[in-house]
């Protein structure tokens, strides 16, 4: 009698379990993946006796932990004319967004609307990451309407749309992210706050983090003089930067080695690939250097020793701020879109 008794307080259990479940299922709008049916049914099948209904019933709420698992609070609601992923299950239509959901969009663009009234578009392909505060773009391009007290992060920096103002942004999920302001100015940030600039309207700027930072190890080769500026070449290699610091006129025609930083926003010489500014130069070696220079100048007969900085670059608060030509394509989510729905 007692072992009767707790395989039906089992099945209620369980029974109330996969009641709730399938439930939230159903109000996020995401489909039964086809392995879940597959449990189902070989749980029917090989279980014999009475105690068919409460393991069936258990094996049915397995798929479904992962769901319950992840039962955050809500934070908002995402909309698309066809199909997209959230947290790796499909949703199509109108679904609800809870707090750290990964929406990744499909051929179709999506609209994510937060309950302070932010609204973040999603492009087609592109990947973020939702909470109440605040969205993380992983990949692709997002438009990012918010209201204060929210905003949009990327690469590693904040972005704050004032006002009526609107961000369209952009990244491929490494260091540098594209802006471009619509319908106002936009503020980007550092991850800890401090303002980097302001982007006026109708205007667009790639930024990059950690930009000059030190670079990593030593470098070595040949240094030798163009005008007034030093070029170090490695000769197995043939990698030529264009290097800066007061002690190195005093190692010209030697062989060394230096520690520096990249000089993001300098013009590097031409046949180099980048400028340094050295913090560190010791000699390794006296001349040998000659035929390295005479070979540099021979394929670039016609070089300008002129001083440039690139156009529209600047480095400030250590993120680098560079002019971007034209603008950033996006897609524009949704017509006749459905009620949204809550989950309570």
């Amino acid at each position: 009698m007692a072992t009767r008794i707790s395989l039906r307080i089992l099945g209620r259990t369980l029974g109330a379990v996969l009641r709730l479940a399938v439930l939230r299922a159903k109000a996020h709008n995401i489909r039964e993946p086809m392995h879940f049916r597959r449990t189902f049914r070989a749980c029917s099948v090989f279980v014999p006796g009475r105690l068919v209904l409460s393991l069936v019933l258990g094996c049915a709420v397995l798929p479904y932990t992962s769901l319950l698992a992840a039962g955050g609070s809500s934070v908002g609601v995402a909309t698309t004319n066809g199909a997209f992923l959230m947290d790796k299950a499909s949703v199509s239509g109108t679904a609800t967004l809870l707090d750290g959901s990964v929406v990744s969009t499909l051929r179709s663009s999506s609209r994510l609307q937060f309950a302070d009234g932010s609204r973040l578009e999603l492009s087609p392909g592109a990947r973020a990451k939702v909470f109440g505060k605040y969205s993380v773009l992983e990949q692709g391009v997002g438009e990012m309407a918010a209201r204060p007290g929210y905003h949009l992060e990327a690469g590693g920096l904040r972005i704050e749309t004032p006002g009526t103002a609107t961000a369209r942004v952009q990244t491929d999920g490494l260091k540098a992210i594209t802006v471009a302001a619509l319908h106002g100015s936009v503020r980007v940030l550092t991850g800890s706050g401090e303002l980097v600039t302001e982007v006026d309207s109708n205007s667009t700027y790639t930024f990059e983090a950690d930009a000059d930072a030190p670079l990593p190890g030593v470098i070595q080769g040949c240094l030798f003089a163009v005008g007034d500026r030093f070029v170090l070449l490695d000769g197995p290699t043939n990698t030529a930067l264009e290097v800066r610091g007061s002690m190195l006129a005093a190692l010209v025609g030697s062989r060394v080695e230096v520690k520096g930083k990249n000089a993001t926003c300098a013009q590097p010489l031409e046949g180099t690939t980048k400028v340094v500014n050295v913090t560190e130069a010791k000699r390794l070696s006296d001349g040998g250097c000659g035929p390295i220079r005479d070979a540099f100048m021979a394929a670039h007969p016609n070089i300008s020793t002129e001083r440039r900085t690139k156009t529209k670059c600047k480095v400030i608060a250590g993120v680098l701020l560079s002019g971007a030509a034209g603008g950033i394509a996006a897609g524009v989510c949704c017509k006749d879109t459905k009620t949204p729905v809550s989950v309570q």
